[in-house]
């Protein structure tokens, strides 16, 4: 469920169809009707089966859709009745999210007042395990680069037609579709210099490659914000004495380490960061070490392992409470991302290995 005008998520939500009690039974009749046809999945498409399936659906929707719904913009929406009350009056759009989901490929673009269509860079869009946008890895991985470009023009061509100007980001998703491999469907237009888009111009300035026809040689990995409660009782002197301490840097001359970025003051408890490496897998290592760094020196470090994912009520009730669940919520999605690319380069780095010997 995504809100008219929505902004970061805050006016999305989501619904696993896994809770309809219907779900397991449906699937088991869709198997059976394929049996019995020999594999013709159109036979699942019939007005008759499709009706049968819709009033089931709809019947268990009625039932499970307020208990089990989940905001993302909880800051927002105390629960998903309300949210759902606001959708109503404003309107919106409700889409299902394919299954095998592998990526989030992005694009920021810019029309120019003169009619030019660029380019500005390709970024894969980190989410947690939500789907809540967080922030970007930096070289895009997920899908070929040739055809999210192909992709992007054309919708950029059409957005020109309508007389579009200005900087705006397409967002994608990339799939494995069952036996069909990869594909890729469009989800999102976000008409404004997003976060990503920024972050990627700040990476040039501090590499000085400000040639935009050609590719940032670094890779990056960036969290466009992130709220720790503990962080507003920390001074800036002295969290930057812990920075030395433990050897968190920046090297200017090897353009490698972290950065945080700083959001006027730390009493709102808001920083970012942009982890600079080698490679996507480096970077997103880094990053997480960043997380490590924040949990082990700032605040209490148990109060971390009790920290419960599945505590919506507490996120609502208690503040301090609910944005340790957020930040324990983006370390979590970071550190199963930095092992999932790092287990990819691994595996990579071991097929050429291969080749060349």
């Amino acid at each position: 469920f995504k809100i008219d005008v929505d902004y970061n998520n805050v006016g999305s939500a989501y619904f696993d169809v896994k809770h309809l009690g219907c779900y397991n039974a449906l699937l088991k009749e869709r198997e059976t009707l394929f049996n019995i046809h020999k594999g013709d999945t159109t036979c699942w498409h019939l007005p008759d089966v499709q009706l049968l399936a819709r009033a089931k659906v709809l019947k268990d929707l009625r039932k499970f859709l307020p208990l089990k719904g989940v905001c993302l913009g909880r800051e927002m929406f105390s629960s998903f009745r309300q949210f759902l009350s606001h959708f109503m009056r404003v309107g919106g759009v409700i889409e299902a999210e394919p299954i095998g989901v592998v990526g989030r490929p992005s694009v920021n673009m810019l029309i120019t007042p003169n009619g030019d269509v660029r380019i500005e860079s390709c970024v894969d869009v980190l989410v947690d395990d939500e789907s809540k946008t967080q922030g970007s890895v930096y070289p895009m991985k997920s899908v070929p680069q040739k055809a999210l470009v192909g992709a992007a023009n054309a919708v950029a061509t059409e957005l020109k037609g309508h007389g579009f100007v200005g900087h705006f980001t397409l967002n994608f998703i990339a799939y494995n579709a069952h036996g069909t491999g990869l594909r890729m469907i469009g989800s999102s237009i976000e008409p404004y210099a997003t976060n990503s888009a920024g972050i990627h111009n700040l990476m040039r300035f501090l590499c000085g490659e400000n040639n935009k026809k050609k590719a940032l040689s670094r890779s990056y990995a960036a969290i466009d914000a992130m709220y720790n409660p503990s962080l507003s009782s920390v001074q800036y002197g002295s969290f930057f004495k812990l920075c030395r301490m433990q050897a968190v840097s920046f090297d200017l001359e090897t353009l490698s380490g972290l950065m945080f970025l700083l959001f006027d003051s730390l009493a709102a408890g808001s920083l970012g960061m942009i982890a600079v490496g080698d490679h996507a897998a480096e970077s997103m290592e880094k990053l997480a070490g960043g997380f490590q760094f924040i949990k082990a020196n700032i605040g209490n470090p148990a109060a971390y392992n009790e920290v419960n994912l599945n505590d919506l009520d507490g996120f609502d009730a208690d503040l301090e409470g609910g944005g340790l669940i957020s930040f324990v919520r983006q370390l979590k999605s970071v550190e199963a991302e930095a092992t999932t690319k790092m287990a990819i380069y691994k595996e990579q780095k071991m097929k050429s290995l291969m080749k060349a010997t």
